[in-house]
């Protein structure tokens, strides 16, 4: 799986092809990235801040040869990434000084921070550390200080040895698609802000064939040169207007929270478990992109995978209590309001929930036609916690995807995750502009553990930060004292926070051991419950919850999908607008035979006429199943 395999998929001759020129210049990225990451001690702290402002001085405080995880505080994102990361110490840190209200402010302390991470003094810009570092830029990073995703920027930035770019302009949202002259400003505007870096750009194989984009963009996009329209934004910023590549490039978007957490995902993750859900049959064409081939070819590598048969009780089982993987590969067929599996068509929502962070590599058509909407294939994983994604924003054909067996041997390479989902320069017509978006790092490598090591360091002192285990203790000390709903909710929230999912279940079981426990502690307890596949327990707090959010109904389905009954009047209460054709077809029979056909009818009622599409259909035609 090493490079002479790799040498062996393009033709070999004595000047180099555009493709193997390609394979070059991926695996001198992929080596650069790994030699930095290599050579940076990770401490062993996780660092939450409150906001922006916070996020950028802790980043200034990194040093060239250690680095920990910054992540602004939520009750998503942050134990996400805490679960996984597993740090000996969790530090929190009240708010700072506050950013400068104007762009240009808000840049210079951007700037700041990245040169004081490589060790710059007071005043000096990163490129000038850089140069007195005798450091070349690994890529460039492109962002608007006016848009929420500034935050990942800065970080890949100070992370990774970037050069750090203003790309301002209204181009549209990522629903949209921008024409042809919004796209041809658009990569104008790009190239003229490398023209003006010191670092060789417009070559594939110079110092900089990385470009991160962090800003809302459209997804899709028209290109005078591409044979088709539209095509996906990321696969033409990096090439000229004859569609020439200079570069690759990766997109993060949304909010700072979520985009602060995508960079942090990307720099101190491990990606060693993997997890494979294969619906596509083991014939023909299909055959090339099953994933049946992918455990034999981890062996011995460090990985691990396990593989899911596509059907959709495999799915519901692997969901009941969500998916812990780092990497999730999956094959699957539809549109982005629903997939098809190896036995049924579902909705996105019914997708697993993650219980820690994961890259994504999704073959399915459409799936980012829109990735700011969670109701889509594409949107919900983003919204879940997938950090890093290759999957198409519009009807890509099949042979526009890398075949996953091509794409570890890449990987295996060194070659970063993201470029190596592309076809090499002059491999057949999807290599030239085309319909596969890649979402994050395009620097982050999917390698084996013994190819990327890390040095780790113990926690810093930190006098200035609270110790959260300390202040979870006092929480749940306080609780135990005078107990009540709202104290412990406060401490199962901080146990949760800190990963310790077993103790907020104790806690839980403690409230209702002395007769506190209502909606506050149940709703803070409801991932943890979830997570320990406790049914039972995570239904009962439900119960007690006055306004479930999104995540909790998307969790109550998953934990009683393999047994709807036990929880039915509370899943009748709970059809999720985006999905309720699949939730009404799973307990409609089970309605029936409770409260007759009249209920299923006023459910499917309440919801008719705010569906579309697939949806709207299903439901009309559930109506005259139920209709005497």
């Amino acid at each position: 799986m090493m490079l002479p395999l790799l040498l062996a998929t393009v033709i070999a001759q004595d000047a180099p092809s555009p493709a193997q020129r390609d394979v070059e210049a991926l695996i001198t990225m992929g080596v650069r990235s790994a030699e930095m990451t290599r050579s940076i001690a990770v401490i062993d702290q996780v660092v939450l801040v409150p906001n922006a402002a916070t996020f950028l001085d802790e980043i200034s405080r990194w040093t060239p040869e250690a680095r920990w995880p910054v992540l602004i505080e939520d009750e998503r994102y942050a134990p996400m990434f805490i679960r996984r990361f597993a740090p000996k110490r969790i530090w929190r840190r009240t708010a700072g000084e506050p950013l400068p209200k104007d762009a240009p402010g808000r840049l210079a302390a951007a700037e700041r921070a990245i040169a004081m991470a490589w060790g710059g003094e007071e005043g000096e810009i990163p490129e000038v550390v850089y140069m007195r570092r005798r450091q070349a830029p690994t890529g460039v990073v492109l962002t608007s200080m006016s848009d929420d995703a500034w935050p990942a920027a800065v970080a890949l930035a100070a992370g990774r040895g970037q050069l750090l770019r203003v790309l301002d302009g209204d181009f549209g949202a990522p629903r949209e698609i921008l024409d042809e002259p919004g796209t041809a400003r658009l990569q104008a505007r790009v190239e003229a802000i490398l023209e003006l870096t010191t670092a060789p750009w417009a070559e594939i194989g110079d110092m900089v064939d990385a470009i991160t984009v962090c800003r809302s963009l459209p997804s899709r996009v028209a290109l005078a040169s591409a044979r088709d329209n539209p095509v996906a934004v990321t696969d033409v910023i990096g090439r000229d207007a004859s569609g020439r590549r200079y570069a690759w490039s990766g997109w993060i978007l949304g909010g700072k929270v979520r985009c602060a957490y995508t960079a942090m995902c990307s720099l101190f993750l491990e990606r060693n478990l993997w997890w494979a859900f294969d619906t596509y049959p083991q014939e023909g064409g299909w055959a090339q992109y099953g994933l049946s081939e992918l455990p034999s070819m981890l062996q011995e590598t460090g990985i691990s995978i396990v593989p899911v048969t596509g059907t959709l009780g495999a799915l519901r089982a692997t969901g009941t209590a969500g998916l812990s993987a780092d990497f999730a590969w999956i094959t699957s067929k539809g549109n982005p309001d629903f997939l098809d599996l190896a036995d049924a068509r579902i909705s996105p929502a019914w997708l697993p929930m993650l219980d820690t962070p994961a890259a994504l590599f999704f073959i399915h058509s459409w799936s980012l036609k829109n990735p700011g909407d969670r109701r889509t294939a594409g949107g919900i994983w983003l919204d879940r916690g997938v950090y890093a994604y290759v999957g198409s924003s519009h009807e890509p054909m099949l042979q526009a995807f890398v075949p996953p067996t091509e794409l570890v041997r890449r990987t295996m390479s060194l070659m970063p995750l993201l470029p190596a989902s592309r076809w090499f320069t002059g491999q057949g017509g999807m290599s030239g502009p085309w319909r596969i978006n890649t979402l994050g790092d395009p620097l982050m490598l999917a390698c084996t553990p013994a190819q990327l090591p890390r040095t780790h360091l113990p926690p810093q002192d930190r006098g200035d930060a609270e110790d959260l285990a300390s202040a979870a203790k006092a929480a749940m000390e306080a609780a135990a004292a005078d107990p009540s709903d709202l104290r412990f909710a406060a401490a199962i929230r901080l146990l949760a926070l800190l990963g310790r999912d077993d103790l907020a279940r104790g806690m839980w079981g403690a409230a209702q051991a002395s007769r506190v426990a209502g909606a506050a502690s149940a709703e803070a307890s409801l991932g943890s419950l979830f997570r320990g596949g406790d049914v039972t327990g995570f239904v009962g707090a439900y119960r007690l919850v006055v306004h479930p959010s999104t995540v909790h109904k998307d969790m109550l389905w998953a934990a009683t999908a393999m047994d709807p009954a036990s929880a039915i009047d509370v899943l009748a209460e709970s059809i999720r607008v985006s999905s309720a054709l699949d939730d009404l077809e799973l307990i409609a029979p089970l309605v029936r035979a409770r409260w007759g056909n009249s209920r299923v009818r006023s459910l499917i009622d309440a919801v008719l006429g705010r569906t579309t599409g697939r949806t709207k259909r299903g439901l009309e035609r559930l109506l005259r199943t139920y209709g005497t």
